[in-house]
């Protein structure tokens, strides 16, 4: 299935026309395949964030909820949605809080739903994607919170820095804070902290230097697992630290 799918056009379209004008924005798997293509992950979820208190949030017809994941929808086609409600109270607090007592911190969504861009494919123009700066801090803050369930995203925050630019884009030679010396294949990484230095808040900053840090510790078993991912050099974590 590609990012946008017949299917997941549809769930797209039916959740804008339901909730009109309130901005939507894809974030999770799918949008990290938007952004890096042939070759990522297949997921059967779809992460949706809608830029609306819960109660004010419509579901459309036909969608069935899961009965235990309070986030959790069915569409009409089958296609399984984990659907945020993000209102502004929710943004203040800092996390969202479901009946059943759960909470999603938004450390990182608070910059998807600020850092993305219209998909296209015939849907309207508040129907955007996560940039993939914002996905990496949203994956960041997902294994901080949940590590324990959270694997997968290792290997996904592996390959958003080593493919955050490809290596022949113009960024990898003129950039000019780019150091001489620094190795070509580890120049999407670098640039990647660079553009997160331009947008991200000072929470999400302390997050990212936490992980990094928690990442460059050789001895440790989340470094061997986001290493066994990394896709052109598994030596490389450690020096995309330095």
């Amino acid at each position: 299935m590609s990012a946008w799918s017949k299917e997941r056009r549809e769930v797209l379209a039916e959740l804008a026309a339901a909730n009109g004008g309130r901005r939507i924005v894809v974030i999770g798997a799918v949008a990290v395949a938007h952004h890096l293509g042939a070759g990522f992950r297949t997921t059967l979820d779809f992460d949706l964030c809608v830029a609306s208190a819960r109660e004010d949030t419509r579901v459309p017809a036909g969608w069935t909820a899961h009965p235990s994941i309070v986030h959790r929808w069915s569409a009409a086609g089958g296609l399984t949605i984990d659907l945020v409600c993000i209102g502004d109270d929710d943004l203040a607090r800092g996390f969202v809080a479901w009946p059943d007592g759960t909470r999603l911190d938004l450390g990182g969504v608070d910059l998807a739903l600020r850092d993305a861009e219209p998909i296209g494919c015939g849907l309207p123009a508040m129907v955007c994607v996560a940039s993939l700066r914002a996905l990496f801090v949203c994956k960041v803050f997902a294994w901080n919170d949940r590590r324990w369930d959270r694997r997968k995203d290792l290997g996904d925050l592996a390959r958003i820095l080593d493919r955050y630019v490809e290596l022949d884009d113009e960024r990898c030679f003129v950039d000019p804070a780019l150091p001489l010396e620094l190795d070509l294949t580890e120049r999407p990484a670098f640039l990647l902290g660079r553009d997160l230095a331009a947008v991200g808040s000072e929470p999400q900053r302390t997050a990212i230097e936490r992980f990094a840090l928690e990442m460059a510790d050789e001895a440790t078993q989340p470094h061997a697992a986001m290493a066994s991912h990394w896709p052109r050099d598994p030596t490389a974590l450690g020096r995309r630290r330095r």
